[in-house]
């Protein structure tokens, strides 16, 4: 596959996840929603279908190189919001300075989780 899919491959991947909701909702069953989505003329509604060793694989090596684009290229669709990246950076600091403290444990730090008290009890 390359960086960019052909006509065909989008169709086959279209296909492919309107194949899961009929999995998932209908036992297999076709729906006339999968006949409006898919595409799909090789099947009529109430049809069962299954799938094959051979198209599970074509599915499979279209949807991997379609998450390494997304992935590759996610900042460019969501900018990073820097406030959050911090709030990560700080957390993970003061967790690795706990560890220090810890010895390197995982002996997680004492937690008060006793039920506060009412006065007069």
């Amino acid at each position: 596959m390359t960086l960019r899919s052909t006509e065909a491959e989008i169709a086959t991947a279209t296909r492919s996840f309107q194949r899961r909701h009929v999995y998932e909702h209908n036992g297999g069953e076709v729906d006339e929603k999968y006949l409006r989505d898919s595409g799909d003329t090789s099947v009529r509604l109430k049809q069962s279908i299954r799938e094959t060793q051979a198209g599970v694989h074509e599915f499979a090596n279209l949807v991997l190189p379609m998450a390494r684009n997304l992935h590759r290229g996610f900042h460019d669709i969501y900018e990073p919001a820097k406030a959050a990246i911090d709030r990560y950076e700080t957390e993970k600091k003061r967790l690795a300075a706990l560890q220090r403290q810890n010895k390197g444990g995982s002996r997680a730090p004492q937690v008060n989780t006793a039920k506060p008290r009412l006065k007069g009890e």
